[in-house]
Formats: structure tokens, C-alpha cells, sequence
């Protein structure tokens, strides 16, 4: 009986036990599906969360994109208000140097003592690039580059003629051939006459000479580059390639710092691109040289949409071309990239030979001789009307003619660099640009400060 009671106790107290926990089991289930679905809610609202965030973020890149453009487009507008600002100044001031010229033509000239201006002090050189306004109804000086160009091409200048030395230079000048025009009308006789030693001489070194001076005269440079290399290799077949003399003459302009839009010798390159260059940073040949192609397509996509179409992948290799002075290789890259274009009886003109015929054609007579240390506006005036008007002529004067010069035009005391002048013009006709800034630097330092 006891035992049977015993067990009756436990199985009243175990089924009691087991229904409490079946009812916890019961609460414990709805507890866990409230905890879930409210972790399916968190998590919902984390992933809307962070697409509202992903959203805001490519709002605020269209925004800053926006405000890239729109900052850009004011910038370009500023520019062009600026340009315009500085053409109409450029045109009042034309207009009215044309009124004075006018007036000045129709009244009589006025006396020495009328004209002649109070000294002006002068306490420190100018700069090498100063330019100031010409004064009114001046004469305007050319481009430096167009003067370079002009005195290293002028009409004289036989040495420009491959595989025509000094000495033979001397005998066409005493047989009156003395500059291109006369030697590119001079027959293959007549020349045979003047150089009969046919082991120095070839004929068909000979019959070159005439078709270089025709080719430089017309300023045909892509032809020139192929005559005067053919000259070489007929000189000295076995000798490994070296430039030829307009392509020294090419380098020469191209290390003058006056040499303005030196990346639009590049085929691809506009002003507008050069541009758009320069505002990141590449200015120079060589660092475009050092630029790669995703670089520079990067830097394109910076100017707008139609920018991103030009292929600048061989831009690096045109400008390392232009630096090593490998002109005739880079001619005839161009040419290969006309392609189909490309007419080999009637060529268009590449790139590169627009470039050098834009800035070899000026209408002015004159050099710029405020790139020499010490001259201003007034003192090139007078040096104009005194008749010294090129590079040429000053590196031939004399200082003390130089001061009387300067007296005459009531310009004293004359300044400290006077002496200077002559070497300093001689040293920019010979593209000795390093030697240029050596000696004006020495003027510098000698120069009194106040």
C-alpha cells in the first residue's frame, strides 16, 4: 500500500512538473518568435537605413559633380569676360595710338626742346618678360619667337643649307651668290663651275643645294627634313643619324623660353585642349612627355563631354620626340597618322609644319628689346627711331653710341645694363638662353637697392 501510494505521489508531482514545463516551452516559443520578428524589423530597418544613406551619398556626388561643373563654367566665363576686357583695351588703345598717328602726320613736328622728356630715375633693371604698353603711335615690335625665327631663317642665312660648309659659303658669296634666292636659281653647271672637285662634291650633293634653298624659302619643312637626312646619309652613309640643321634650328626655338604653345606642336592638340592642360598642371613638353594615357583621358573628362572622345595615347610619345629634337621622326609620325588622309604628290600639311609656319610669319620688322635687361618701352622707342630696330643691329652698336642715343631721346642717365646690351642681343640671336640668364643675373646682383 505504501509503495502504491508512493508512486501515485510521483506521478500526480511528474505530470504536474511536465505540464508547467510544456506551458514554459509554450511561452518561451511565443517569446522567441516576438524576439525574431523583432529582429526582422531591426534589420529591416538597418537595410532601409543604409539604402536611404546610399542614396543621400550619390545625391551628395550629383551635387558636388553639379557644383565641379557649374564652378568650372563660371571659371571658363570669368576667362572670357577677362579676354574680352583685355581685347577691348587692346582695341581702345589701337584706336587711339590710329588718332594720334593721324594727328600726328597732319601737324608739323614739334621742336627738340618740345619733346624731349624730364629723366627718368631708374632704381632696379627691368625683368627679363616685363612688357609694357607701347606708347602711342609707336612702332610695334614683332613676337620673340617670330624675331628668333626671322633671324635664324633670314635670307642670308646660308648655313642652313645641309652639307654646305664655310668654306663653301665664302665661295658662293664671291661668285655673288649670297643669299637663298640667288642660290636656289643657280644651275647644277654653274655650281659645278664654282666647286669642280667632284670627290668633295657630288653632283647630287650639288643639285641639293638649290632645292633646300627653294624648299626653305617656301618653308616646306616636312620635304626640306626628307632632303636634307638623304644629304647626310649621302655624306656619311656609315655614321650613325645625327639632326640635321633645320632640325637644330627647330630645337633652338623650342628651348627659347618665349616660345608660346609649345603643346599644340602635338597632333591632337588645340588651344582649347592646351588649355585644359595647363589648368592641371602640364605646361610644358615635358610634362606631358612624362604623363601617361590614363592620366591625360582623366584630366580630358575634367573639360566635358566632348573632350573625352580624343585618344591622347600618343601624345607622351609626339612630346618626347619634340624634346629629343627627333623633328623628322615626329614628322613622319604625323604623316602616318593621317593615314588615308594623307596624299604622298600633294601633302597636307602635318601638325607640326603648321605650328612652325604660324609662328615664322609676322608682318612686323622689328625685335621685342624689352627682353634685354634694362629696356623699357621709351628706351626701345628710341632706339626704333634711331634706326636700330633688330637684334641684329644692337649687337653691332657700341655702348657709348648707344648713350648718345638715349640722350638724344632725352633719356638720362642711361642705365647700368647699357653695356650689357650688345652681348645680350648677340647671346639671343645665338639661342644661348643659360648664358643669357648668367649675365643678367651678374646685373642683378650689381644692381643698387634701394
Amino acid at each position: 500500500g505504501t509503495a502504491a501510494l508512493a508512486f501515485l505521489l510521483g506521478w500526480l508531482l511528474g505530470g504536474s512538473l511536465l505540464r508547467r514545463l510544456r506551458q514554459d516551452n509554450r511561452i518561451l516559443a511565443v517569446e522567441l518568435d516576438k524576439a525574431k520578428a523583432r529582429l526582422q524589423e531591426t534589420l529591416q530597418q538597418l537595410k532601409d537605413t543604409r539604402e536611404a544613406l546610399e542614396n543621400l551619398q550619390l545625391a551628395r556626388a550629383d551635387q558636388e559633380k553639379t557644383n565641379f561643373e557649374l564652378a568650372g563654367k563660371l571659371k571658363d566665363l570669368n576667362e572670357q569676360l577677362l579676354e574680352l576686357l583685355e581685347e577691348k583695351k587692346q582695341w581702345e588703345s589701337e584706336k587711339r595710338r590710329s588718332r594720334k598717328g593721324r594727328t600726328g602726320q597732319s601737324q608739323a613736328p614739334s621742336s627738340p626742346k618740345a619733346t624731349t622728356a624730364a629723366p627718368r630715375k631708374k632704381t632696379k633693371p627691368e625683368a627679363l618678360e616685363v612688357r609694357e604698353e607701347q606708347p602711342a603711335g609707336g612702332i610695334r615690335p614683332a613676337p620673340v619667337v617670330s624675331s628668333l625665327f626671322r633671324a635664324w631663317l633670314h635670307n642670308e642665312n646660308l648655313k642652313l643649307i645641309e652639307g654646305l660648309g664655310g668654306e663653301d659659303v665664302e665661295r658662293l658669296r664671291a661668285e655673288k651668290i649670297e643669299d637663298l634666292a640667288a642660290l636656289a636659281e643657280c644651275s647644277l653647271s654653274r655650281l659645278r663651275e664654282i666647286f669642280p672637285d667632284e670627290d668633295k662634291h657630288s653632283q647630287a650633293l650639288l643639285e641639293s643645294w638649290p632645292d633646300q634653298a627653294i624648299l626653305l624659302r617656301r618653308r616646306q619643312w616636312g620635304e626640306l627634313l626628307r632632303v636634307q637626312r638623304q644629304v647626310l646619309r649621302t655624306l656619311n652613309p656609315d655614321a650613325p643619324p645625327k639632326p640635321t640643321r633645320i632640325e637644330n634650328l627647330f630645337s633652338h626655338l623650342i628651348a627659347s623660353p618665349f616660345m608660346p604653345r609649345k603643346l599644340q606642336l602635338v597632333s591632337g592638340i588645340s588651344p582649347k585642349v592646351e588649355k585644359i592642360l595647363f589648368q592641371n598642371g602640364i605646361k610644358e613638353l615635358k610634362d606631358l612627355a612624362r604623363a601617361d594615357g590614363v592620366i591625360l583621358r582623366s584630366i580630358l573628362s575634367s573639360g566635358g563631354e566632348r573632350f573625352k572622345a580624343l585618344d591622347p595615347s600618343t601624345w607622351p610619345h609626339q612630346a618626347k620626340l619634340a624634346l629629343e629634337g627627333r623633328w623628322g621622326a615626329l614628322l613622319d609620325f604625323q604623316r602616318k597618322a593621317l593615314g588615308s588622309d594623307f596624299d604622298e604628290e600633294n601633302p597636307a600639311p602635318t601638325k607640326l609644319e603648321r605650328f612652325f609656319e604660324k609662328i615664322a610669319d609676322s608682318p612686323q620688322p622689328c625685335d621685342d628689346f624689352k627682353i634685354i635687361l634694362g629696356v623699357d618701352s621709351r628706351i626701345e622707342q628710341g632706339l626704333f627711331d634711331a634706326g636700330i630696330r633688330t637684334w641684329q643691329q644692337l649687337a653691332g652698336a657700341q655702348p657709348e653710341a648707344l648713350r648718345k642715343v638715349l640722350a638724344k631721346a632725352g633719356i638720362e642717365p642711361a642705365p647700368p645694363s647699357l653695356p650689357t646690351w650688345p652681348q645680350q642681343a648677340a647671346l639671343i640671336l645665338a639661342g644661348k638662353w643659360e648664358e643669357l640668364d648668367l649675365l643678367r643675373n651678374r646685373q642683378l646682383t650689381k644692381a643698387p637697392k634701394n
